[in-house]
């Protein structure tokens, strides 16, 4: 009996104590730890199954993380955007390219935060659009990043 509670110990402690497989494998990617994006009314981003869409749809398409050490960028089959990590002070009609886009500022804008962030509720925010692209633009506010398609 006492072998038996031994070896019962002893599968129990290796259950506990073996490394687990992580149910959701996470891919490192440029933007950040969370990896998952989404934007209304449903458009995602996940840069952990590198898929983009939108949310329930069968079409779905890849996502390319083409993120440099100065840029976040993403590539899919409708999007292509790329903002500075850093931003540096902007102005209508400034651009900049990552690997194959062109983003350029087109208006500034007032944005309203969260004013636990912000006391008095707001900041600045760029309206900024891919050049040769999909006619999407995008509300980018530098501390936080794009906050609307």
């Amino acid at each position: 009996m006492r072998r038996v509670l031994s070896a019962l110990a002893l599968v129990l402690a290796l259950i506990v104590v073996a490394p687990q497989a992580d149910p959701q494998e996470r891919r490192a990617n440029g933007w950040s730890e969370r990896g998952l994006f989404i934007f209304s009314p449903g458009y995602f981003f996940d840069f952990w199954r590198q898929r983009a869409g939108i949310y329930g749809a069968h079409v779905q398409s890849s996502l390319t993380d083409c993120s440099t050490a100065d840029h976040y960028c993403l590539s899919e089959g409708w999007f292509t955007i790329a903002v500075p990590r850093v931003c540096p002070s902007l102005e209508i009609g400034q651009t900049w390219t990552v690997a194959d886009v062109t983003m350029r500022v087109i208006a500034r804008v007032t944005t309203f935060r969260d004013p636990h962030h912000d006391p008095d509720g707001q900041g600045a925010g760029w309206i900024i659009v891919a050049d040769g692209r999909l006619n999407a633009a995008y509300l980018y506010d530098p501390p936080y990043g794009i906050k609307t398609i």
